[in-house]
């Protein structure tokens, strides 16, 4: 349990979201997107409900665990316009553990998010995002 509270405190305090131009969503994060509609996970467009599902699912690997390992790991994913994620991929790994297991929680949240969307508009776009995801113990 203390394991999970650090691990979400360090993804609040130490991540963001980004894509393709900056805007500051809260004082913990940053995402980017073309557009003016950017997608949403389970409804949420401020990224807390993403926060507690990595939290929740977030499982870190007993090797590591054992080995000390922690680190920051960058995943890359698009975020399609019918709403599918596609692309998952490390951008910055810290090690193989870490990188497999950050992919895998991403790749949870699949069927849960809702398309970007250009500005005035309204037409469905793709949107590629970055996830900073926080091994810490």
């Amino acid at each position: 349990m203390r394991l999970r509270i650090l691990v979400i405190l360090a993804f609040f305090f130490l991540t963001g979201i980004n894509a393709f131009c900056q805007e500051k969503v809260e004082d913990n994060y940053m995402f980017s997107y073309a557009n003016d509609k950017r997608p949403m996970f389970e409804g949420d467009m401020s990224f807390v409900k993403l926060n507690k599902w990595v939290e929740r699912h977030l499982r870190y690997p007993r090797e590591a665990k054992k080995a000390g390992i922690q680190g920051k790991v960058i995943v890359g994913f698009t975020i399609t316009k019918e709403g599918s994620l596609t692309n998952i991929k490390v951008y910055k790994g810290c090690h193989p553990l870490l990188d497999t297991e950050a992919v895998r929680v991403i790749e949870t949240t699949a069927g849960k998010w809702s398309c970007g969307h250009m500005p005035g508009t309204d037409e469905p776009v793709d949107v590629a995002i970055t996830c900073p995801i926080v091994f810490q113990l």
